[in-house]
């Protein structure tokens, strides 16, 4: 037996060595192989037909069509498995199909084997007519995004303003491939919708179409036959007094002989006979 000059034996040094050395390979072994075990079992597991998608429900969709949307997602029904989708790609998928998703929420339920799409939709503000003479509309929200071009009004479905313009200029938004319209008026006569709906002024629901061709005469077109005068300096002071003088007098100012109310100067609302402004 031989010994170092401590008096300690050298070989059960070594073997102690060796015997540590083999402990860690096998551990390291082991583990490998009840990862890989539990990999099959959990693969075996989330692929059983227990957990097969039956049914997909969409909810809170408008104007996008289920089957449209349920098409998009790319899902096998009774082949594909509940436990092994992945929600934010189907949600994004979703998301960029059409202008008018706003946002997904997809929902799973393990006990009837379905999943639910909650879909927001982002709310039309304005339909814009960029062309006289032509059968063409376009479909904006409030930032000026196109969400769909239309050949006619379809009051059912879009019982909002009209807004005049021939300046405006169809501009890709290339990270989303989303088109935006650009034109000075037409962001004029968004900004008079905007701060209406932020107002909540009653003569909101009563605008029937905006002309912003000239920014220091903006002409709104009430439901009723009456036009307002506004300014782009003055939008939200000309809005609010308006809203007081029709709250006070009333909506129908035809009854005092006026077609018009001018707006766009402080201190002083002005009332005209004359009509003005383009209406469809």
């Amino acid at each position: 037996m031989i010994r170092d000059r401590t008096g300690h034996i050298l070989s059960n040094y070594k073997l102690t060595n060796a015997f540590i050395l083999v402990i860690i390979i096998l551990f390291f072994i082991m583990t490998f192989i009840n990862i890989y075990v539990f990999e099959i079992i959990k693969k075996a597991f989330f692929r059983s037909s227990i957990f097969a998608l039956k049914n997909v429900y969409v909810n809170g969709n408008k104007r996008v069509n289920s089957s449209d949307i349920i098409k998009v997602c790319r899902l096998d029904v009774t082949k594909d498995r509940l436990l092994l989708l992945m929600p934010h790609i189907i949600e994004r998928r979703i998301k960029f199909s059409s202008s008018y998703i706003d946002d997904v929420n997809l929902k799973r339920r393990l006990l009837d084997g379905s999943i639910t799409l909650e879909i927001k939709e982002k709310e039309p503000a304005a339909i814009v007519s960029n062309s006289e003479g032509r059968d063409l509309y376009i479909v904006v929200d409030h930032n000026g995004l196109i969400l769909d071009k239309i050949s006619e009004i379809n009051k059912v479905l879009y019982d909002i303003p009209i807004i005049y313009c021939s300046d405006a200029i169809i501009k890709k938004y290339e990270m989303r491939k989303f088109s935006f319209l650009v034109s000075p008026s037409v962001s004029l006569s968004l900004k008079v919708l905007k701060d209406a709906n932020e107002l909540k002024l009653k003569l909101l629901s009563n605008i029937h179409n905006i002309d912003a061709h000239n920014p220091d005469d903006i002409i709104v077109n009430l439901k009723n036959n009456m036009a307002i005068r506004l300014s782009r300096d003055r939008i939200h002071e000309g809005l609010i007094d308006a809203e007081n003088w029709l709250l006070r007098y009333g909506s129908d100012v035809s009854k005092f002989g006026f077609l018009y109310m001018d707006v766009r100067f402080p201190g002083a609302i002005y009332l005209g006979e004359k009509a003005l402004g383009r209406r469809w």
